[in-house]
């Protein structure tokens, strides 16, 4: 054999869990087909219990019937790409719909994708154009891997094997309704909520839900807590990967019903814990996303070697720093979780639990984006993992969320000048009041000497709270611990990126 492996001593299933975020489109995508199941299923008066989900095994997703796999599917949230792009994924698709271990099993084999597959502009929506081109076009690449087969080897499987009317009459481009054969990116969440709302009409639940106004409710409800379930699935299999466990991991379509069946007339407690991961993991994504794009921009237009190597650096950076937000929001708990929503949001001081239409206001997009995701971004090698503050000349910095939209102007009109500066010192001190006030995160504060911030600097929490008027809300208040909390932390700074960057600077030049 050459020292090579034949594509029957090879693998056929690949695990990227570790390079998935959870409630990406992949996964969103997942729900939708085991949605569409779930009620033909329960419309032909069938049971779901035998029924589970997988994700990242046998395929991106696949969907099994007690232990066998009835329906494989790779999913692409590529650009709008020609039909020659899908190539590889293609034959993947129709060399594992007819390998011989689950060739008798293997019912379907589909192909989800964020835009229209085209041909000279074109869509493509026949499986028999595409079996007429893909069969024209040059073998699919190989790969020098031993372990997984690869697109060239299930390219010869199938042709070799004569199984290529086999293979095709199982391979089929996603349907979403209406012929529609692609889901973008910005459909696939009203794409899930869809479905959700035909399970409630199948189940004759919609209408009653409708007259009592709880139907959009029920529907977010249940959204965000199957992405809780897919969520928990891949915390679990990084968990089980680190300790070395092979043990496949599955979502019984029982799971899945009884999420949709759950009553919600009252907004369960894990409603805004899913809530805030699904928002914390969509904007992460996108700005990642963009970071991306833009390295790529500029190192097509520029030409200077040492901005060259630096924009390298910088794309390296924010991959180690996607790696590290996807380490630590796989590792946090959802009590854990919630405590660094607090904690880089510390001028936010609410009862989510009494008051969960405040739950935005601790998973701000803007904020997030500017100044916390800028600020690890900026500062990823001198950040501590552990706690989330930049350290320099023995300082710790706090990383927040804290940007002050109240600005004072240029302009020439010294009463408007006087006013917009009246409401700028306003709202800082506000902010710092908001600090010194927030007992959840009284104990962080602790070793905490500055809280980095977008647009405020070289001013103290104690400066405006001597200058505040509303300081004596604190003086007054009847809860003692609350009273003496500010008496209890050392007098921290404000200061904004740039100065943190100074501070840098100057520390490592010397």
């Amino acid at each position: 054999m050459n020292g090579r492996a034949s594509i029957l001593d090879k693998s056929i299933e690949f695990d990227a869990t570790h390079s998935w975020n959870g409630f990406s489109y992949q996964g969103k995508v997942g729900m939708i087909a085991v949605l569409d199941l779930i009620c033909t299923l329960v419309e032909n008066g069938k049971g779901v219990e035998r029924y589970s989900l997988e994700f990242e095994f046998m395929e991106d997703f696949s969907i099994k019937l007690d232990d066998n796999y009835i329906q494989i599917h790779q999913v692409k949230s590529y650009a709008e790409k020609p039909l020659s792009e899908y190539k590889d994924a293609i034959w993947i698709l129709l060399g594992k719909s007819v390998f011989e271990m689950h060739n008798a099993t293997i019912r379907k084999a589909f192909l989800h994708t964020a835009q229209p597959i085209k041909i000279h502009q074109t869509e493509i929506n026949s499986k028999e154009l595409i079996k007429k081109k893909l069969v024209s076009y040059d073998p699919p690449a190989a790969s020098k891997s031993n372990k997984n087969v690869n697109p060239l080897e299930f390219y010869h499987y199938v042709i070799n094997n004569g199984k290529l009317e086999e293979a095709f009459n199982k391979f089929e481009l996603y349907d979403y309704g209406n012929g529609k054969k692609y889901c973008t990116l910005e459909n696939v969440e009203q794409t899930l909520k869809e479905r959700i709302n035909k399970y409630y009409k199948i189940v004759g639940k919609e209408r009653e839900l409708l007259q009592k106004g709880l139907l959009t409710r029920y529907i977010d409800c249940a959204y965000l807590h199957l992405l809780g379930l897919i969520d928990n699935y891949i915390n679990k299999r990084h968990q089980d990967r680190q300790n070395d466990t092979s043990e496949k991991k599955i979502i019984s379509f029982l799971e899945i019903k009884n999420v949709l069946d759950t009553h919600y007339s009252k907004l369960p407690q894990e409603y805004y814990v899913y809530y805030i991961r699904n928002k914390l993991s969509t904007v992460f994504n996108d700005y990642y996303l963009e970071c991306k794009q833009a390295y790529s921009n500029y190192m097509e237009e520029i030409e200077d070697q040492a901005t060259l190597v630096k924009l390298a650096e910088a794309d390296k950076m924010i991959d180690e720093l996607f790696s590290f937000f996807q380490e630590l929001y796989t590792k946090l708990d959802d009590s854990a979780l919630l405590r660094m929503c607090y904690k880089i949001n510390p001028h936010i001081n609410v009862n989510l639990e009494e008051n969960l239409l405040a739950i935005d206001q601790y998973v701000n997009t803007e904020f997030l984006r500017n100044p916390f995701l800028e600020a690890l971004s900026r500062f990823y090698s001198h950040i501590s993992k552990e706690d989330l503050c930049v350290e320099t000349k023995n300082k710790y910095y706090l990383i927040s969320t804290i940007y002050n939209t109240c600005l004072s102007s240029n302009t020439n009109d010294p009463i408007t000048k006087m006013r917009l500066k009246a409401l700028e010192e306003a709202s800082i001190s506000r902010i710092a009041i908001g600090i010194l006030e927030n007992t959840k995160i009284y104990t962080e504060l602790f070793n905490v000497d500055g809280i980095l911030t977008a647009n405020i600097k070289d001013r103290t929490l104690n400066k405006y709270i001597s200058e505040a008027h509303t300081y004596r809300s604190i003086l007054e208040s009847s809860d003692e611990e609350n009273k003496h909390h500010i008496m209890k932390i050392k007098d921290i700074e404000f200061i904004d990126l740039e100065k943190c960057e100074e501070r840098i600077a100057n520390h490592d030049t010397k």
